[in-house]
């Protein structure tokens, strides 16, 4: 079985540590972090059929509250980070404005952040702690020769990963309403893969990693531009204008993207329409899903 075990009981050890050493201002890198191995945690679990218990239950409702939590402050450092490119003369004050703005922003998102992880952080790490065991076990009961009803940890992985690639062929045209929720697909299913020794070494991974990427830019960039909005208020603002061409160039960008990979890895799209009825997907994508399972 090639499922790489160090790396998913690697996402427990990192949460346990965030939630033992969280500061009332983490960095940007801990909060992306945390949110990254929150994810990966998440998927694994529900690949897995271990979301059922109590214990885990508990477990992933009070993880969502401080992931969504992080998550507000990991946009607000994306944007911080964006709004430093841009240097416009004639425009400093409004950048120190913008800037001035996300900093309280974060701050009081931060202070919100640090009173859950006092609230809840023993809990989820007691909590995470015993789940650990249990996904250990998990990971090597079939092939000890156990009798547990549930499908082979690779195998479910693997039927989770072919089921979310089919579900990659909605919708069936990209726009600024649904561009969004097709990034999350992408996104839980190169968690899923990369549940394998070898996503690191399959091209389908890669692409996905980079539509994953392409489209968070562009919804960084339009939480930035509705930022600046409320912000900025002096009549032609050449900032803002900036700020919304870069965004309406982002959205091109990760769009076509999107449709590349479907282009690419997903047969049976005719002029950006699925054809109905289940077809093959290409060998690129049965390489890297059946990799979970060799």
């Amino acid at each position: 079985m090639s499922l790489d075990k160090v790396r998913i009981i690697k996402s427990v050890r990192k949460l346990r540590r965030f939630l033992k050493k969280a500061r009332r201002q983490p960095s940007p890198n801990a909060i992306h972090g945390f949110r990254t191995h929150t994810r990966r945690f998440e998927s694994t679990l529900e690949v897995l059929a271990m979301t059922s218990s109590r214990n885990e239950q508990h477990l992933l409702r009070d993880l969502s509250r401080l992931r969504k939590r992080a998550g507000k402050i990991r946009d607000l450092d994306v944007l911080t980070a964006n709004v430093s490119t841009f240097k416009m003369d004639g425009e400093q004050d409004c950048t120190v404005q913008l800037l001035e703005q996300l900093g309280a922003k974060r701050s009081r998102h931060a202070k919100i952040m640090q009173s859950l992880v006092e609230k809840y952080g023993s809990a989820l790490r007691r909590r995470l702690g015993q789940s650990r065991v249990r996904l250990r076990k998990r990971l090597t009961m079939n092939d000890n020769g156990s009798t547990d009803k549930r499908p082979h940890t690779s195998v479910a992985a693997m039927a989770a990963a072919l089921h979310l690639s089919y579900g990659l062929r909605e919708p069936a045209r990209f726009n600024r309403k649904n561009l969004h929720s097709f990034r999350l697909k992408v996104k839980h299913l190169r968690n899923v893969l990369e549940m394998s020794e070898t996503a690191d070494h399959h091209p389908f991974v890669e692409k996905l990693g980079a539509v994953k990427d392409a489209i968070g830019d562009w919804h960084d960039s339009e939480e930035l531009v509705a930022v600046a909005a409320e912000v900025l208020k002096h009549r032609n603002c050449r900032l803002l204008h900036v700020l919304k061409r870069s965004s309406h160039d982002k959205f091109q960008h990760a769009r076509s993207l999107a449709y590349g990979l479907r282009k690419t890895y997903l047969p049976g799209q005719t002029n950006r329409v699925p054809i109905r009825g289940s077809r093959p997907l290409s060998h690129p994508v049965l390489v890297a899903a059946t990799a979970v399972a060799e």
